[in-house]
């Protein structure tokens, strides 16, 4: 397994920019998903993990969240850790509307519900798309504070 000091030995990170350098280069490219891998001994690895085993020398213990959405973006102020669950409460908006926890009702108002301790909340049913947004976001921000995600 990969250590801290090993990592250390072969690149350097800076964490103001979130980039790894091998030998005065980029480290490293970015994946399919949009996030940097960084092959060391014939092994991918991710490089927001990366970061945490370097600026922390332990790996992550769960994952690993970008505060601002980008895969690509690994300066550690942007990292933080995260629960699978959280991770979940931070994804983006999948439904026909494009609005995260708002769906049309057969009659056309739009009824807004969030997900929270396995259970399904009703936020109750609006006249507008935006109101029902708006009463997502806010209870986002009280269930899942930092992970919260209202787009």
């Amino acid at each position: 397994m990969l250590t801290a000091e090993y990592l250390k030995q072969i690149v350097e990170y800076d964490p103001e920019t979130g980039l790894f350098t091998r030998d005065g280069e980029i480290a490293g490219c970015l994946n399919a998903d949009g996030y940097w891998r960084i092959c060391i001994d014939g092994v991918d690895h991710l490089a927001h993990r990366l970061a945490v085993l370097f600026m922390t020398g332990q790996w992550p213990r769960f994952g690993v969240s970008h505060r601002n959405d980008d895969r690509a973006d690994n300066r550690w102020s942007n990292l933080r850790s995260a629960s699978p669950v959280q991770t979940a409460r931070n994804r983006r908006a999948s439904n026909k509307l494009g609005i995260k926890g708002v769906r049309m009702t057969p009659r056309g108002a739009f009824r807004a519900s969030i997900y929270v301790n396995k259970r399904h909340l009703n936020l109750g049913t609006f006249t507008t798309a935006e109101a029902a947004s708006e009463a997502y976001a806010n209870a986002a921000v009280k269930y899942f504070g930092e992970f919260a995600r209202a787009a």
